[in-house]
């Protein structure tokens, strides 16, 4: 399972698709085609009730937060292989999943509101991130208008600047 990624921190969750049997191939697309049908359903849900969809989503992530809270709660407590700052990080973070889980399900109406208004949030701050990062690949430059191509090379700003095709002072004096 040696993938190009064995640096980085995912490399554990890489796999080689050349590796995997026609079943397990046909299980991972079984299981990507009911996930896509359940996000349909849910998109479907969303789009037509809004309200109801958004107070049971709530329930169903206050279930989760239960549930996965206890189960760090106990891999905090029951698991020797862990150093101890690490079992008590999970049992910090168990109490707040179940903190939260109860919170959740106590008054669900309110939490689906908080949820919203913190989605939103999220989202607002991560266009504004995405935004503000700099692009993937490098923008061409254009020479401009009445200057020929091979005006300025980035790779020789000295002879572009000697011959004075750029408008710059040349740096000698003479």
């Amino acid at each position: 399972m040696s993938s190009p990624q064995s640096s980085s921190g995912f490399a554990a969750f890489a796999f080689d698709s050349a590796d995997l049997t026609r079943s397990a191939v046909s299980t991972i697309r079984v299981a990507l085609g009911i996930t896509g049908v359940l996000a349909l359903i849910a998109g479907i849900f969303i789009t037509f009730w809004p309200k109801n969809s958004a107070i049971v989503l709530t329930v169903l992530i206050g279930i989760y937060f239960l549930i996965a809270g206890l189960a760090y709660v106990g891999l905090g407590i029951f698991s020797k292989g862990l150093s101890g700052g690490a079992r008590a990080l999970d049992i910090i973070l168990g109490v707040l999943f179940v903190i939260g889980g109860i919170l959740m399900l106590t008054s669900p109406s309110e939490s689906a509101v908080v949820l919203g208004i913190f989605l939103g949030v999220l989202v607002g701050i991560l266009w504004i991130v995405e935004v503000r990062s700099p692009s993937p690949r490098p923008a061409t430059r254009r020479p401009r208008a009445g200057r020929s191509s091979s005006a300025c090379s980035a790779s020789s700003p000295a002879s572009c600047c000697s011959s004075r095709r750029c408008g710059a002072p040349s740096s000698s004096s003479g």
